[in-house]
């Protein structure tokens, strides 16, 4: 004896025929009835046949079993009872052989009336069928969208043969692969290739048609593989999906409950629906290839037109260079504003003026002093970096001037100072804000009379020295605060040029990557989406920051290294939400993706998408189905 339930969700219906004595119910696979629903449990009730009465019994779920209004622990059903879990109501429809003790009188009476509905009930089921495969095959044949088009064959599939689940399996070569995998429900299968028979699905491409299986394990033809048994197959309908003589793949139709789903009939209408199918799919794969192809140029002709703009920057830079008196080949100069920047410094370099080079900490500042030094009039000499913080005042004047032999206790031989050693050269003064009071008041006195005397020597010695000034700070606004001395500003602001941050040079960013590759990690590899991922970071820290996160990816080895390998973005600096958003999505698909080793369909469970959701997503980052 079978029962009959019918499950019902968001007004729509599906009734199954089950002969087992206990029939489960919940979100996990193991379950006899598995559905996608976060408010079940994953066992969640079950049903049990006792004495030809149907029970219900609810299995410690965390949202309860409810039937006539109230929660229940066991309670039996009567006909008509329905049952809610979830989002779900499960209804008790009787056994499959209710009234077969009804009287030969009555079963003659009406039974030409019975077997005129059952026609006509018939007649209705395949002219409902014939409307759905014509709606079905216009819709595609004009989807060209592969995925697309698996998921409305498979669920077309299932829906016109009335199975619980349906599966696509492609052929390529002697290797076959499940493309998609659906319930009646049109949710997706978990791990589909486990759940088919490999060898129902090579014998029917083997006889070029369809093969029903009534009860799989019960079947002879069947019996000796272990697959059937393990899978504990019911029935099976399988058809070949042919196009232009060659079977391109199967559909896999099956139900794990009920002997005898599927009708000849069935078969007929599926394998007319195959072959239309077949030439869909055949149509999608050819779009999907010229698409391929379309990408293919669309990416060379970009190549070529950066190629082409490189030249043209190249053409630039040296139609620039014949404008300037000195080489810039170590800067990175693309962007308006160092170019404007070179300009003024070329200008400067020949003169004997102080500098003052003012930016943010690691716009390269020290690069530009050195540049500012070997172009100019004193590359022969000698060139210093004087850390100002370094500098304590007590010591600021036997450092920079030097002492005389026994000037003070300790003192031993005569010794020049800093000033002498980079005579004729150039002083980067490192970070001048941090220079002491005391130590400002040094320097304005060697700038003022251009002399200086070594501590306990009354010999007056010459400072011929330029100055190159690097400072994080306006220096006026120092002067304003009482941390700079105005008389000291005046004799040093030459000219002063500012250093923009790297967040004002876009244009240089993807040069200053190729070239920060090159000289600190010249075997790294990264993914484009890397790439990408590195020009658009703020970049707070400028060069040097930049620098140092090569530096550390050329740590992790030779890659190619993808987006969660970079280093995170400083929490302390601003970011619009959306970007902050987009950035969090990408890494939780890349880490579910690696946990799957690209599985599509698990790791959208994983992140609780469905596995569309998710493809969506890929091709909107750009995110590969099997990251590096």
């Amino acid at each position: 004896m079978a029962v009959l339930l019918t499950v019902t969700r968001d007004g729509q219906s599906r009734t199954f025929r089950f002969e087992k004595e206990v029939i489960t119910l919940g979100r996990s696979p193991e379950c006899v009835i598995a559905l996608d629903d976060v408010a079940l449990s994953r066992t969640h009730c079950q049903f049990e046949r006792m004495g030809g009465a149907l029970y219900v019994r609810d299995l410690n779920s965390r949202n309860g079993t409810r039937l006539r209004g109230e929660t229940v622990k066991r309670s039996r059903l009567e006909k008509g009872d329905e049952v809610l879990v979830g989002n779900y109501i499960v209804a008790f429809d009787g056994d499959e052989d209710v009234g077969a003790d009804i009287g030969h009188q009555t079963i003659s009476l009406f039974g030409r009336m019975t077997r005129r509905r059952r026609a006509l009930r018939n007649a209705e089921d395949e002219n409902r069928k014939l409307r759905q495969l014509l709606l079905i095959t216009r819709q595609i044949v004009e989807e060209l969208d592969p995925d697309q088009v698996l998921s409305r064959i498979i669920d077309t599939a299932v829906d016109l043969a009335a199975a619980e689940r349906g599966f696509l399996l492609v052929f390529r070569g002697e290797d076959l692969s499940v493309e998609v995998a659906r319930n009646y429900w049109r949710k997706d299968v978990s791990e589909p290739e486990f759940e088919v028979s490999r060898h129902i699905a090579k014998r029917v491409r083997e006889e070029r048609r369809g093969l029903i299986v009534e009860d799989a394990a019960a079947d002879e033809r069947f019996s000796e593989f272990l697959s059937v048994h393990a899978l504990q197959l019911r029935s099976v309908l399988c058809v070949p999906l042919l196009f232009r003589g060659e079977v391109k793949g199967v559909l896999y139709l099956d139900n794990r409950f009920n002997r005898g789903s599927f009708r000849e009939e069935d078969r007929d209408v599926l394998e007319s629906f195959a072959d239309l199918g077949a030439i869909a799919l055949e149509n999608s794969g050819r779009f999907a290839a010229e698409r391929r192809k379309k990408e293919h140029l669309e990416e060379q002709v970009a190549r070529g037109r950066e190629e082409l703009l490189q030249v043209r920057r190249a053409l630039a830079a040296r139609s620039q260079e014949d404008r300037l008196r000195y080489s810039y080949d170590s800067l990175v100069a693309e962007s308006p504003v160092m170019k404007a920047l070179i300009q003024k410094l070329d200008r400067v370099i020949p003169t004997n003026l102080p500098v003052v080079l003012q930016g943010k900490a690691g716009t390269g500042k020290e690069r530009l002093a050195r540049i500012v030094h070997q172009n100019g009039p004193r590359a022969e000499a000698p060139f210093m970096v004087l850390a100002c913080a370094a500098l304590p005042a007590s010591l600021a004047e036997v450092e920079l001037f030097g002492h005389g032999s026994g000037a003070y206790t300790g003192a031993g031989e005569a010794r020049g100072g800093i000033l002498e050693s980079v005579h004729g050269g150039t002083l980067y003064l490192q970070n001048v804000e941090d220079l002491e009071a005391e130590t400002q008041a040094l320097f304005l006195r060697v700038l003022e009379t251009g002399e200086f005397r070594r501590v306990g020597e009354t010999q007056s010695r010459v400072a011929d020295v330029r100055i190159v000034v690097g400072t994080r700070m306006a220096l006026p606004d120092l002067i304003e605060t009482g941390r700079f001395r105005e008389d000291l500003y005046f004799r040093l602001k030459g000219i002063t040029l500012l250093l923009p941050e790297l967040a004002e040079r876009p244009e240089d960013l993807p040069l200053l990557l190729e070239r920060l590759l090159k000289e600190e990690a010249p075997r790294l590899e990264l993914t484009p989406r890397a790439r990408k991922a590195l020009l658009l970071r703020p970049w707070p820290g400028n060069l040097v920051e930049f620098r140092n996160e090569i530096r550390r990816l050329a740590t992790l080895g030779e890659g190619p290294l993808d987006v969660d390998d970079l280093g995170p973005v400083d929490p302390g600096i601003e970011i619009p939400l959306k970007d902050a958003v987009i950035e969090l999505e990408k890494r939780m698909i890349l880490k579910a993706l690696r946990t799957h080793d690209g599985n599509v369909t698990r790791a959208a469970e994983t992140l609780g998408l469905s596995r569309l959701g998710l493809r969506k997503k890929l091709e909107r980052y750009s995110i590969e189905r099997r990251p590096s």
